[in-house]
């Protein structure tokens, strides 16, 4: 079982590349945390 700050931060580092502005890709803060809410349900085995 990874530590919980391990998983945080890769939750966290995946929203960051997310929220980069390239190649016209860029999240809003409202989809950041809507990704960052399933993945954290994700994670926890809340969605199957």
């Amino acid at each position: 079982m990874a530590a919980p700050s391990l998983v945080e931060k890769a939750g966290d580092l995946a929203v960051a590349e997310g929220e980069k502005k390239r190649q016209g890709v860029h999240w809003s803060r409202h989809n950041s945390e809507a990704v960052s809410a399933l993945r954290a349900r994700w994670l926890d085995g809340g969605v199957r």
